[in-house]
């Protein structure tokens, strides 16, 4: 029997160093991995975000509502830093601030180590380059001097005046970018690998080169069906899991107004965005309902599922040393494990 604990009131949470950091309207509170408290603060939290080694943390409350603050592996707060659009990462941790002046923190010492003026909000870092991504184009400018590297039209790449960014991640050198085309007759699939320095096409294929990056594997989940690519190699691994899901498989009564038409089969499918892997284990959550559990990769094994009772729906799923989080619309945050 998998063991289930709830932390009630949970509007935003992060994990990081086997501590679990929960945040709400009025306090930061930090978790051990047997849900211990081992720190609380007086700060309403407006989101929190890991990246590498310590945790960002926007406060609730509109004076400070322009600050992000950095908790180090100490769960101390350091400092306070102006935010009027988002902090981007790769590698490094860079703040925009009001004057739209790039800051980059050091988070071996703490300290401010670099600050450009840009002038225009980007999406993404890398190296001295940072990403400027549109819904028609995406453009790449040098980071020092604004100078603008390339610029890649989307309607271009595919030669269609209908085309929708999808989602994307960067590997090493590489921005790995999903398409999709609004055709006549059927829309259309690309995977579209771009050289981030130079923005000249690398690779493409119809299959998908993953939604997310985990540990170097891009990985995506639709329906039924595991997709794992290798955006160094390219390969890609399509694994059915049909048969280990059907135990999630539902029978209900179907009904057209008081009319009774027997018994329905729902096919259980994957949620395309709220699942984590922790290889060999996938965990997964379910498309438009509270079904979570975790398969082996490997074995197509179902080692856990349960199904969470309550009105509201899945918003994130993360996993840390055998332990499963599933955070919901109604503010809830179930451990199991």
């Amino acid at each position: 029997m998998i063991r289930k604990n709830i932390i009630n009131n949970a509007e935003e949470f992060e994990i990081l160093n086997n501590q679990i950091y929960v945040g709400n309207d009025t306090f930061l509170t930090i978790y051990d991995t047997h849900l211990k408290v081992l720190k609380k603060e007086n700060i309403g939290v407006f989101f929190l975000k890991k990246f590498n080694n310590y945790i960002l943390l926007q406060p609730k409350s509109d004076k400070e509502r322009e600050n992000v603050y950095v908790i180090n592996e100490n769960n101390k707060l350091l400092f306070g830093l102006i935010l009027t659009h988002s902090f981007i990462e790769n590698d490094q941790l860079y703040i925009l601030n009001s004057n739209r002046n790039i800051i980059k923190y050091d988070n071996k010492i703490n300290k401010i180590t670099e600050y450009h003026n840009i002038g225009r909000f980007p999406k993404l870092f890398i190296n001295n380059t940072y990403l400027k991504i549109t819904i028609e184009q995406l453009f790449c400018y040098k980071l020092n001097n604004n100078g603008i590297l390339w610029q890649q039209s989307f309607t271009d790449l595919l030669q269609s005046e209908e085309v929708l960014l999808r989602y994307y991640y960067v590997y090493k050198e590489k921005i790995v970018i999903h398409l999709l085309t609004n055709g006549l007759l059927q829309n259309k699939y690309v995977s579209i690998v771009l050289d981030v320095n130079t923005g000249k096409e690398l690779y493409r294929t119809e299959e998908t080169l993953g939604k997310k990056l985990i540990n170097g594997l891009g990985y995506t989940l639709y329906d039924q069906i595991l997709w794992i690519s290798n955006p160094e190699t390219y390969e890609v691994k399509r694994i059915d899991l049909s048969e280990t899901l059907f135990p999630l498989n539902k029978i209900i009564d179907d009904k057209i107004g008081d009319v009774d038409l027997g018994k329905t089969e729902v096919k259980f499918r994957f949620s395309p965005d709220y699942f984590s892997v922790d290889y060999p284990y996938l965990y997964f959550s379910e498309q438009r309902g509270l079904q979570v559990g975790a398969l082996n990769i490997e074995t197509k094994e179902l080692v856990f599922h349960t199904e969470i009772e309550e009105k509201g729906l899945v918003k994130d799923l993360k996993s840390s040393n055998g332990k499963l989080f599933v955070h919901t619309t109604e503010n809830n945050l179930y451990v199991f494990g």
